[in-house]
């Protein structure tokens, strides 16, 4: 997430400190220089380990053209979505201080979303991993909210998708390279930042308008009231590699060196 760096699995501050489990990394790749430095210092590895300039393999699935094409079709078979509907992924994160006490927080209004958007949009449920309580959709809303949390891939959800809504979630970072509208609905943000912290400035440095409201949500999304703008500039400051060649770029430079 863009909360809890230090806490990201589960591990305790007291234990990371007794327990060095990050210091036998030979490498850690990430997307770029500027994220590097957050996680060097949260894994107290340094910054000569981190490699930037391979991107990162898993998306490479965010360039195939294929899967572009027949992901939609293959998706919303599987969930009965309606095919003339956009998408709308809801990928909030879990709250707690661990997997083991992970909950989610059901804090926004589908009825709302449901009487702005239903006539172009659908909404994909995504949670958390680590939430293991299945999401009770109310009959009311069994033609507009689709729980899509047993499906595995999130980035083949991320690809389906015509925009995002989250709250602090990381898959920010991969979906801005898909250079499309993301929302933010963070209303416990204080909650939040007293919980696990931010490592980026939560209000300056986001690629989308911040949300406590449904219906403010609601209407700029069914207003078309976003800055692509603001994502292409936060994908260039994410990525160095923005070309679906990590993988081999990852096996040029750090494999086939190392197999000599």
């Amino acid at each position: 997430d863009i909360g809890g760096v230090h806490n990201s699995v589960g591990a305790s501050r007291n234990f990371v400190k007794k327990v060095k489990i990050h210091s036998n990394y030979d490498y850690c790749i990430m997307g770029s220089k500027y994220n590097a430095k957050f996680y060097s210092e949260a894994f107290d590895t340094p910054m000569e380990k981190f490699v930037t300039d391979v991107g990162i393999p898993r998306t490479d699935v965010f360039f195939s053209e294929k899967l572009k094409e027949e992901l939609p079709v293959t998706i919303k078979e599987k969930y009965n979505i309606p095919k003339d509907k956009k998408i709308i992924l809801y990928a909030p994160t879990f709250r707690g201080d661990s997997r083991f006490q992970s909950y989610y927080k059901d804090d926004l209004d589908f009825e709302v979303l449901k009487e702005y958007l239903s006539e172009e949009y659908v909404i994909l449920l995504k949670l958390h991993p680590f939430i293991s309580k299945k999401y009770e959709i109310k009959d009311s809303l069994k033609d507009f909210l689709f729980d899509v949390t047993d499906y595995k891939d999130i980035n083949e959800l991320m690809i389906i998708s015509d925009m995002m809504i989250t709250d602090y979630s990381s898959a920010i970072f991969d979906y801005s390279l898909l250079k499309r509208p993301m929302f933010f609905y963070a209303s416990d943000y204080f909650d939040y930042l007293d919980e696990r912290g931010f490592y980026i400035d939560f209000h300056k440095d986001l690629p989308g308008g911040i949300y406590t409201d449904t219906k403010k949500l609601a209407v700029d999304i069914s207003e078309k009231n976003f800055n692509i703008d603001k994502v292409e500039a936060f994908r260039d400051n994410t990525f160095e590699v923005t070309d679906g060649n990590s993988s081999y770029l990852f096996v040029q430079k750090l494999i086939i060196p190392n197999l000599k």
